[in-house]
Parts: C-alpha cells; sequence; structure tokens
C-alpha cells in the first residue's frame, strides 16, 4: 500500500513538473511570436509568423501567410509566368531583376511577391523552429512602382507601334503582348494597393488595360482562319482547331487570312498482348496568304485498349490534347516573336 502511495505522489509530482515545465516554455517564448507588430508596426510593415520543424520549413509557411494577405482576385493560365519571363527577358523591358533589396518569392502560379525578409528566428525546446516574415510597406511600394512604370513604359512602345502598323497579323502581335503585360501591371498594382495604397493612387498610367483587350478582340475577329485536315473523316480534330480559335476570338472563314493544313493517321500495332493497340500520327503547318510556313507541327503516339475502336478513341482525345497544349504554346509564342522582333 505504501508502495502505491509513493508511486502515486511520484507520478503526481512528474505531472505537475510536467505542466510547470509547459508553461515555462510558452511563456519564455518571445512576445513576437503572439504580437509581431511590437518590434514592425502595421503602419510600416507586414507581417506573418512561420513555424515548422526546420528553418526552410518554417520560413515557407511564413511566405505562405504573407501570400494569404494578398489573395488575388485577378485569375491567369497556368503559363502565365513563363510567357511574361520570356517576354520580358531583354535588358530594356526586363523587371524582373534580383537585387538585395528585391528578393521576390513565387508564392503560386498567379503572383510573385517582392522583397520578402526574415527578421527573428526562435527554436523551442521540443525543436519547433518559428519564424518572423516581413515586407517593409515603404521600401517595397518603391519597388513596385519602379516595375510598374517600365512596363508602362514597354506599353506605350507597343501602342505606338500598333498605330503605326496596318497588318492584321503585325497589330494582333503588338496587342497580344500589351494585353500580357498589362495584366502584370494589373496584379503588381493590386498588390501595391495592399502594400501602400497611397503610393497606388498616385500612380498615372499612360493607357486603359480594358482598351488594350478590346482593340485586341476587334483584330482577333478580323483574322480569319481556314482549317483542312486530311484523313480526318469524322471530323473531330478539325472542329477541335475551330472551337479553340474561336474561343480566343478568331473567325473560322474558307477566304481566310491564315490556313491550318494537316493530316492524321491511324495503323494498328500488333504487340501479342491482350489490349488492341494503335499507332497515330499528327502534323500541322500554319500559313500565310502567300503560302509562306509560319509554324509546322508533328506529334506522335500510341494508345491501347480492348478493341480498335476504342484504341482509336483514346488516340482522337490525345490529339486533341496536343492541340490544346503544344499547337496553342506554339501559336502564341509565334504571335510573341512577332511582336518582339519590333524591339
Amino acid at each position: 500500500m505504501k508502495i502505491k502511495k509513493i508511486l502515486f505522489y511520484i507520478l503526481l509530482l512528474l505531472a505537475i513538473t510536467t505542466i510547470l515545465s509547459a508553461k515555462k516554455t510558452k511563456h519564455n517564448k518571445p512576445d513576437w511570436i503572439q504580437n509581431p507588430s511590437i518590434n514592425h508596426p502595421n503602419q510600416l510593415f507586414l507581417t506573418s509568423i512561420g513555424d515548422g520543424s526546420t528553418k526552410r520549413e518554417a520560413e515557407a509557411n511564413a511566405q505562405a501567410g504573407l501570400s494569404r494577405i494578398f489573395e488575388s482576385k485577378i485569375s491567369v493560365e497556368n503559363t502565365f509566368r513563363e510567357r511574361f519571363k520570356e517576354v520580358t527577358s531583354s535588358k530594356e523591358t526586363s523587371s524582373e531583376s534580383e537585387t538585395e533589396m528585391n528578393k521576390q518569392v513565387q508564392i503560386d502560379s498567379e503572383q510573385t511577391l517582392f522583397n520578402i525578409n526574415f527578421a527573428e528566428y526562435y527554436t523551442d525546446k521540443l525543436g519547433m523552429v518559428y519564424v518572423l516574415a516581413y515586407i517593409d510597406r515603404f521600401k517595397t511600394a518603391d519597388i513596385y512602382e519602379e516595375k510598374i512604370q517600365k512596363i508602362n513604359d514597354s506599353i506605350k512602345f507597343y501602342l505606338s507601334k500598333n498605330e503605326q502598323e496596318t497588318d492584321l497579323i503585325e497589330k494582333y502581335s503588338i496587342l497580344n503582348i500589351a494585353s500580357l503585360l498589362s495584366l502584370k501591371n494589373e496584379i503588381l498594382l493590386e498588390q501595391l494597393s495592399i502594400i501602400s495604397s497611397d503610393t497606388k493612387n498616385m500612380i498615372s498610367l499612360d493607357y486603359s488595360h480594358d482598351e488594350i483587350i478590346s482593340q485586341l478582340q476587334k483584330v482577333a475577329k478580323k483574322i480569319s482562319f481556314s482549317v483542312s485536315i486530311k484523313n480526318d473523316n469524322l471530323g473531330k480534330v478539325g472542329k477541335n482547331i475551330e472551337s479553340y480559335l474561336s474561343k480566343e476570338g478568331f473567325t473560322i472563314s474558307k477566304n481566310a487570312v491564315l490556313s491550318i493544313t494537316g493530316e492524321i493517321s491511324f495503323d494498328k500495332v500488333e504487340l501479342n498482348r491482350d489490349q488492341k493497340f494503335i499507332r497515330w500520327t499528327l502534323s500541322l503547318n500554319l500559313e500565310n496568304q502567300n503560302g509562306v510556313s509560319l509554324l509546322t507541327i508533328f506529334e506522335k503516339g500510341r494508345e491501347g485498349h480492348i478493341s480498335y475502336e476504342e484504341a482509336q478513341e483514346r488516340c482522337y482525345r490525345t490529339i486533341n490534347k496536343k492541340i490544346l497544349t503544344d499547337f496553342n504554346r506554339k501559336l502564341t509564342e509565334f504571335f510573341d516573336r512577332n511582336a518582339l522582333k519590333m524591339r
């Protein structure tokens, strides 16, 4: 009985010690973890606390916390950032340069945050790492203002070229680049309104984003495409291309400014398996009215299923996916290169 009482008191003492230790650990944590504005007041900084089992994990969580402040209302495609970097890769138009005061962190496919810094670190007795991430409002506002102005100057250049141009393909290429740059500025302006609304309100742009989009749509409607695909007996490939072009704002016509010709083929493949296999090929060629080839695509692959009919259906699905990815990308690259040669 005495042994049980002794064990009871030992366990009770251990429990009390654990509780006191936990309270002490909690008490010993720096005040900035609960109140980051102590050393970084909200009027001057945007802040976020991150924690993790490692320093890198804590920093990533702190950055994610900052990104949630910048929930973007502007939706962009996944290739937007890569295309923007390609378009602005020259010294004259680059707005992605890195300096010590211009650290940039890609939070997701839609936005990049600039000038994120880390001020405080703390590791508790359990090994949990805490970090305070911050953005200096005034210094970062200056960075954003400079970037927005550089893009504004590039847009002015392209719009002046557009005024001088009469060729529809050239005009579309120019306005397509201008719309890309303008969309980037819309994202930066949205972020700047959170960092420093006063700075954002003082910025004056030499263009209207909505007007650029309107002009682009008007020119797109004047550009007509014809589509002719050999061996496309069911019209599945040709109709898919026409559907994509229509969504981009172009028109479909027999007397076209640009023509897309191509061919698909299907061949049965014997692989000594239970499934039936078909090898497919796709070739596409884009030409202008003078018969000059502007871009070509050649793709091939193989699909299998329980029957040749089902295997061919899979081939069609794969081909149409290729059209929505590779053809889309190459057509966009063609228009971009066409505009960039004017720099």
